[in-house]
C-alpha cells in the first residue's frame, strides 16, 4: 500500500470515527488509484451481459510494455488489483508501472 492511500485509509477511519460518536465501522474493500487518484481504476467491471472481462496474460503484458516503449520488463506482479511492472526502459532508466488486468491500460507510473 503507498503512503498516499495509507493516509487516505487513516483519513477515512478518522471521519467515521468522528461521525459514529466513536465507534468504528469498517467496511468494503480498496481498490487501487488511477493516476489521477481515482479510486478503482484497476477494478473488472462487469460488461452488460454480466461476464466479468478476462484478465491479459504476461505475455500481453509484456507486448504492450515492449510496445510503449519499456524495452526491459524485469518482473511482473499484482498489487490492489493491478498489474505491477518494473524494469528498464529505452532509455536506461528504471521504471515500475501499474496497468489494468483487462486493458493494459497504463493507470499509474512511478
Amino acid at each position: 500500500m503507498t503512503s498516499k492511500s495509507l493516509r487516505w485509509v487513516l483519513a477515512a477511519g478518522v471521519i467515521t470515527l468522528a461521525a459514529t460518536g466513536g465507534a468504528l465501522a469498517v467496511s468494503g474493500s480498496f481498490a487501487s488509484e488511477g493516476e489521477n487518484g481515482e479510486r478503482g481504476a484497476c477494478t473488472l467491471k462487469p460488461a452488460a451481459d454480466g461476464s466479468t472481462p478476462a484478465a491479459l496474460s504476461d505475455a500481453e503484458i509484456r507486448g504492450r510494455l515492449t510496445a510503449a516503449g519499456y524495452t526491459q520488463v524485469r518482473s511482473l506482479g499484482h498489487e490492489d488489483g493491478c498489474v505491477e511492472a518494473k524494469g528498464i526502459d529505452k532509455d536506461g532508466k528504471r521504471f515500475e508501472v501499474y496497468l489494468h488486468p483487462a486493458t493494459g491500460e497504463i493507470v499509474k507510473q512511478r
